[in-house]
């Protein structure tokens, strides 16, 4: 179980197949054209797939002395099928090698939010419509490895260029003047639980990501904007800590199963008694 849809669907979050359009805006704020939806049909030349092991390899050098981050954060949830938008605002504290603080508001009523914090041992999902906080622990890792294994969080924790690649089909769609567009799709059955698709679209002047859009398994389009980007802010501790019951009066806390570990099936009741052998 993916718990952390971050995808950066729920880091988070990181695409709707020949429909996703890429920023609409460069970083100073002015207009500029989408490229075609239509995908290439044959994959990139040469050239362009050199191109793009180097756009990885300075992504990776990159996100190697990024310790910290806060970001400002915008999700879109569009259904094409019901003809309905819902647009969410929020933020997301980042801090390696396990820590993360994702939170977001529904636009139209900020009432209705949604929060996902890791403390480093455990991953706490906010629930506040049932008053309810899910603890999932987490797995010990090895030294230096996330210990959040989410494909929006992994490209925010620096995730490999090789480990990428190993895991994704990854075209380099094309770069401009301000954005490096990334065509992304996985490899393995539990990323394609995340997304079948993706596109990402990263700041040329440092790799970071700007927006990322994904199809999930629903076929629904979910987009990240990634504003505002401070990378190796300080933050504490308590930035990260534990919640307590007292915070949330009326709430409980629920353990769950560690993500990925299959609770097994209960026993239907049988139908029938049946006589047991020498009784």
């Amino acid at each position: 179980m993916r718990v952390l849809g971050w995808s950066l669907a729920s880091l988070p979050t990181l695409a709707l197949v020949a429909v996703a359009q890429p920023p609409s805006l460069n970083p100073a704020g002015q207009q500029r054209p989408g490229v075609p939806a239509a995908m290439p049909a044959s994959p990139p030349p040469a050239p362009m797939a050199n191109r793009l092991d180097e756009v990885l390899a300075q992504w990776e050098q990159q996100m190697k002395g990024v310790e910290s981050l806060v970001a400002t954060i915008r999700r879109t949830d569009q259904d094409d099928v019901a003809k309905t938008k819902d647009e969410w605002r929020g933020q997301l504290k980042f801090q390696k090698p396990n820590r993360a603080d994702l939170y977001y508001q529904k636009v139209t009523n900020p009432q209705v939010y949604e929060r996902y914090l890791c403390t480093g041992g455990n991953l706490f999902r906010f629930l506040p419509t049932r008053k309810l906080i899910e603890v999932y622990p987490l797995p010990q890792r090895a030294a230096g490895q996330p210990v959040m294994d989410n494909t929006f969080v992994g490209f925010l924790a620096g995730m490999s260029a090789t480990e990428a690649k190993r895991r994704f089909e990854m075209t380099l769609m094309k770069e401009d003047q301000w954005y490096v567009y990334l065509e992304i799709k996985p490899r393995f059955p539990d990323d394609k639980a995340e997304f079948s698709n993706a596109r990402i679209a990263l700041y040329k002047s440092n790799l970071m990501p700007r927006e990322m859009q994904f199809v999930p398994p629903t076929g629904n389009l979910v987009k990240w904007d990634i504003d505002n980007v401070q990378a190796n802010v300080p933050l504490a501790a308590t930035d990260f800590a534990t919640p307590q019951l007292k915070q949330y009066p009326g709430w409980q806390f629920q353990n769950m199963p560690a993500p990925g570990t299959a609770t097994p099936p209960s026993q239907p009741q049988p139908t029938k008694v049946r006589p047991q052998a020498g009784k």
